[in-house]
């Protein structure tokens, strides 16, 4: 157990004064349950802060860990901290006051408000807010463009974002049709801000939003080297971090705070103290309006949650029949911030029907606020909300898919193979291995996955899929090779389903047939040049002026960098001309699909 320290003492002090929502014994074990969840955080390690009001008394309002492990620096309640996406809310906000001062219209076409922008088809304030405008996402665009990505710095500024963007010309769908995620288009709604006041959108949200709510340690970062005053910062676990450095410092954590701009997407910094003040937006402090009005009632603008919160994500993706409403959780209203990049993940969850406010915001990639904001309210909330449905929650009990006899190798080979998700994703590598199945990602994650029923799978040990992920292979017959598997999982409380099809496996490419790939492309839209070679019999590429990386080949006519980490998998798709001659090529990544580059003669 963690010492307990001052801040502790406080929670007892306010414990101590707490009657609306129950007796003071309860409060009180409310307080050591919460402890308890974040008990094995080490007092030198990276951590978080926690926050939690109930009928307008706080109760837990504390830090656990380091906010900076290289300068031992303690968490606490007024640490600030970057809360990454979950800056999508507010920048919604800001909006929201706009349209109802009559300064912007659901309706507006982005084109007229930023004009810079190439766009052929019409994008409009309701498509941006939605996250329905096919607009590249600032994160993966910006890396195709020849910066690196996250968590390696990105010293890109405003104008470079905003020129990359606007030589966006196609979009992958018709504005209003698909829903894709992306910071690309909160991005361009703070850029809006900025246009239609004729201030920053720093300084139009702590005029109108901030100051208004006494939130004074909130706010959006214009320049990202400024100094901030009890900042933490985002630590995040990196394998190739080596073992040099002082005896008492964790080699394993990598340091990360964001130095680029990121805009409306991702650019605020908050503390506990702040997020506990928020809450007074849904009751209505702000100047009244039909879509502030929206957002106290239902903590969206427009109907964005999916947008704003990542357990409504999640749904959106995985439209399953057994997953609850968006904007509940077990049976309780809940409205939430969420975000997440390297080393930071933040959630404040609002139970507006119970009076409730559970905040938690993290620097570390070991502690990932959503899931622990979920666990605190587990407590919080005991006396009111619904029963987990454990039928088909296996995490609750690890002996829920007892594993079956082995099987002999002759029964397990028909389902090695290569598969994969449609779309711009790893494949899989499943084989026999020492009598069992052995599935290999991209990356060369090994994962042994043991039998549960007919064509059904477990992961055994430690994997990066879920405890309760299954997988479950199609045979057409008893006499033939699976042509897919279907990867299920139920975690908290959402249903996830990802089929994987079966391809052929990666080619192989000798030297001459490389060749064929060689040659200098051009993107128009995001007007950058890569350049392709042939050297000691492999594919190399190089983005502009930057490093040659080596290419592999995933599939036929395509490849991928060897990656070095999970951030830099991008996908290249080469075409042919009627003469089978390659003339361009395609490149993806993460939320952006298709990009076109055309062979320079």
């Amino acid at each position: 157990m963690m010492r307990r320290s001052m801040p502790y003492l406080v929670f007892l002090m306010a414990v101590a004064g707490f009657s609306e929502h129950g007796s003071a014994e309860e409060a009180t074990g409310i307080v050591e349950q919460v402890e308890q969840l974040f008990a094995d955080i080490d007092a030198k390690d990276p951590g978080c802060a926690v926050g939690i009001r109930l009928n307008g008394r706080t109760i837990v309002n504390r830090g656990f860990g380091l906010a900076s492990v290289a300068y031992d620096w303690p968490n606490r309640s007024d640490t600030v901290f970057e809360i990454a996406s979950g800056s999508k809310t507010f920048t919604s906000v800001c909006i929201a006051l706009l349209l109802d001062q009559g300064k912007l219209s659901p309706d507006d076409d982005i084109r007229k408000l930023v004009p810079e922008l190439s766009l052929e088809s019409t994008v409009t304030i309701r498509h941006l807010l939605r996250c329905e405008s096919g607009v590249w996402a600032q994160f993966h665009i910006m890396p195709l463009a020849g910066y690196d990505n996250v968590p390696v710095h990105s010293p890109y500024s405003k104008d470079d974002v905003l020129t990359v963007l606007s030589g966006q010309k196609e979009l992958p769908f018709q504005p209003g049709t698909q829903f894709q995620y992306g910071s690309g288009d909160s991005f361009l709604l703070g850029v809006v801000v900025e246009r239609v006041t004729g201030m920053s959108l720093a300084e139009f949200a702590k005029k109108s939003l901030f100051e208004p709510l006494g939130m004074t340690r909130t706010w959006y970062v214009d320049n990202p080297s400024v100094l901030v005053s009890n900042r933490a910062v985002g630590h995040w676990k990196n394998p190739a971090s080596g073992d040099a450095g002082p005896d008492d410092v964790d080699p394993a954590w990598s340091e990360w705070n964001a130095n680029a701009f990121l805009g409306g997407g991702g650019s605020v910094l908050t503390c506990v103290d702040d997020l506990l003040r928020w809450p007074q937006v849904y009751q209505q402090q702000l100047p009244r309006g039909r879509y502030i009005d929206e957002f106290a009632r239902n903590g969206t603008v427009l109907g964005n949650r999916f947008v704003l919160d990542l357990d409504a994500f999640s749904k959106k993706l995985n439209d399953h029949p057994g997953n609850p409403p968006a904007g509940t959780y077990r049976g309780r209203r809940r409205f939430q911030i969420t975000g997440g990049y390297w080393g930071f993940s933040c959630c404040a969850s609002h139970f507006p029907d119970d009076h409730a406010d559970i905040v938690c915001v993290s620097n570390s990639d070991s502690v990932f606020a959503p899931t622990m904001a979920r666990k605190i309210s587990d407590i919080v909330l005991a006396s009111v909300l619904e029963p987990l449905d454990n039928q088909t929650d296996n995490r609750q009990d690890p002996n829920a898919m007892p594993s079956l006899p082995l099987l002999s190798p002759e029964q397990l080979r028909p389902f090695e193979g290569f598969y994969r998700r449609p779309g711009n994703y790893p494949v899989m590598h499943v084989e026999v291995h020492d009598d069992h199945l052995l599935l290999t990602n991209s990356y060369g994650d090994k994962t042994t996955l043991s039998p549960i029923g007919v064509g059904r799978f477990r992961p055994d040990g430690q994997s990066a899929f879920y405890p309760s992920a299954v997988f479950e292979f199609n045979r057409p017959d008893e006499n033939r090779q699976a042509s897919n598997f279907v990867l299920t999982s139920f975690e908290n409380q959402i249903h996830e389903a990802y089929q994987h099809d079966r391809i052929m496996e990666p080619p192989t490419y000798t030297a001459e047939l490389l060749q064929g790939f060689s040659g200098t492309y051009l993107s128009d839209e995001v007007g950058v040049v890569y350049h392709m070679r042939v050297r000691d019999g492999g594919l190399e590429m190089r983005v502009g002026g930057r490093r040659w990386e080596r290419l592999e080949p995933l599939a036929a006519d395509e490849f991928w960098p060897i990656v070095e980490n999970r951030h830099n998998s991008r996908y290249i798709r080469f075409s042919r001309d009627e003469h089978a001659v390659v003339d361009g090529f395609s490149i993806g990544f993460w939320r952006i699909k298709g990009v076109k580059f055309r062979k320079l003669p």
